[in-house]
């Protein structure tokens, strides 16, 4: 309950400021509120607004209102509850004024399996939520889930301001940028996935999502990339959609493609068998039988701890991570022979 009522808090306040930016009086309303807190780093960014020109758009107002809902989604009433045990340790605190000793989630155990910070986070996604054996270890993961969350609001609430011009520009006052819930839900399935031995896969941010598509970023051992290979989710298989949605991508070459399509392509020449008679099916009826395998697992996700993951055959689990592996390499590959191309250009045009 206190998750939601946090949640609920953070919405009326964010919708407080918005209007105040629209009247006019965002500085004044800012000096009104206590900077501590969850709140504090929204108002910190709100503080940044003040001196900025403000247009009061309907793509604007829709859209805050969604990125609140999505960044907040993970904080609601929990559909299914695990009984569980919080893992924690002290850490040092150094930018205070003076340092501070304080408790962080190391992990947290339920069913005995174990969770790390980020998979109880994404448990929370799934509805899943964990009754802790005291009120001191609930309220550390609280704690942890809300910081999360408000993280998220506020780098999507600053993205917001560098892509509302560009679609206003091209009069797409209407544009969805945030993925429907079924389509979350998948991109989210496959970041469990890719993170189930170690946190790899992120979302991208919501700039590079909206004007880059750029829907993941994951980072891939052995490949230098800081803010990890570009992945671009679809759970497309109709060939003309499948086509047009990659024929947007700038760069393709640059990109993963993860869909069923590509899984079923890559499985099919490392000769992986994901089912009893892979050898003889035709490509498109793998690609079929690997979607309607991940979407099997959505149906599943109150099943374990780890939500759906688990639902996901092992065997299909281990190619994805693979398939990522290998095209994350090909993918950097490409990225870094334009960038030398690029810079022999450079060279001789000097």
């Amino acid at each position: 309950m206190r998750l939601q009522l946090q949640s609920q808090r953070i919405s009326i306040l964010i919708s407080q400021l918005e209007e105040a930016r629209d009247s006019g009086t965002l500085g004044r309303t800012l000096d009104e509120i206590d900077n501590v807190g969850s709140t504090g780093q929204i108002v910190s960014l709100y503080r940044k607004f003040v001196d900025q020109p403000f247009l009061k758009s309907r793509f604007r107002a829709e859209h805050v209102h969604n990125i609140v809902r999505e960044a907040m989604w993970p904080l609601r009433k929990p559909e299914i509850i695990f009984p569980g045990t919080l893992c924690k340790h002290k850490r040092v605190k150094r930018d205070a004024k003076e340092p501070l000793e304080e408790w962080a989630v190391t992990k947290v155990e339920a069913s005995g399996l174990f969770l790390r910070p980020d998979q109880a986070l994404s448990a929370y996604y799934w509805g899943i939520g964990f009754d802790l054996e005291s009120d001191e270890d609930n309220g550390l993961l609280e704690e942890y889930l809300l910081d999360s969350s408000v993280d998220r609001v506020v780098q999507m609430l600053r993205d917001l301001e560098l892509v509302e011009p560009h679609f206003r520009r091209a009069h797409y006052e209407s544009r969805r940028i945030l993925p429907p819930r079924g389509s979350a839900d998948f991109e989210q399935l496959l970041i469990d996935v890719l993170n189930e031995y170690d946190r790899k896969a992120r979302h991208a941010p919501l700039l590079e999502d909206s004007l880059e598509k750029t829907d993941l970023r994951v980072q891939v051992q052995g490949v230098h990339r800081k803010r990890g290979v570009r992945v671009q989710v679809t759970a497309a298989l109709d060939p003309v959609l499948y086509q047009g949605k990659l024929a947007t991508i700038h760069r393709l070459e640059e990109f993963v493609v993860l869909s069923p399509a590509s899984i079923a392509r890559f499985a099919n020449d490392a000769g992986s068998e994901l089912f009893h008679d892979s050898g003889t099916v035709l490509l498109e009826e793998h690609a079929i039988r690997i979607r309607a395998s991940l979407f099997a697992a959505l149906k599943r996700r109150h099943k374990s701890p780890l939500g759906p993951l688990v639902s996901v055959p092992d065997n299909l689990r281990t190619v994805i991570r693979r398939y990522i592996e290998v095209e994350g390499a090909r993918s950097t590959d490409a990225l870094r022979d334009r960038e030398a191309r690029k810079g022999i250009i450079r060279r001789v045009l000097k």
